[in-house]
């Protein structure tokens, strides 16, 4: 590696780094919940690495902006990364600036998100990272600041090809 790394880089080391937490799937994982956040996020997936469909379910609430986003990303085994707008479209992430939400809109959210939403073959993408995660602010470039800027914001729910809890 060369001595002199881009910012960008940085960020997504950085980011691959704090965000390489232990796997889970099938299971709930919540944050510490003061009276005004919360964090719940779960994931269902069915069938066979062969023929899989995936869907994140999130429960997020924060009183400290109007605006909450809702975001769901995958790390791909090569680390980069890759945020899913609220279309249903993958974009690539280089930063916050262009980093798509799921959802925005007011303090509290409850989503069923459709990751894989039919039965794909999954093998080529063997040991992506899907994350789930929320920040606030009135944009979602600052939203996204606060997602990666408080680790308890997100979670890493599956590994595809791994095993379920």
């Amino acid at each position: 590696m060369t001595p002199v790394i881009s910012k960008i880089s940085k960020t997504l080391i950085a980011t691959a780094c704090a965000l390489l937490l232990p796997a889970t799937a099938m299971a709930e994982s919540t944050s510490p919940a003061a009276s005004d956040t919360g964090f719940t996020t779960s994931i269902e997936v069915s069938g066979p690495i062969t023929s899989q469909s995936i869907q994140a379910l999130v429960s997020a609430k924060d009183s400290r902006s109007d605006t909450l986003s809702v975001f769901a990303a995958v790390m791909l085994p090569d680390g980069s990364f890759f945020f899913l707008d609220g279309k249903g479209n993958w974009q690539h992430f280089t930063g916050c600036a262009n980093a798509p939400a799921y959802y925005r809109g007011t303090e509290t959210a409850d989503l069923a998100i459709p990751l894989v939403t039919a039965p794909t073959d999954l093998s080529g993408l063997k040991g992506t990272m899907v994350f789930t995660g929320y920040g606030v602010g009135d944009t979602a470039e600052k939203a996204c600041e606060d997602l990666l800027g408080n680790s308890a914001h997100y979670r890493n729910l599956y590994t595809v090809g791994g095993i379920l809890g």
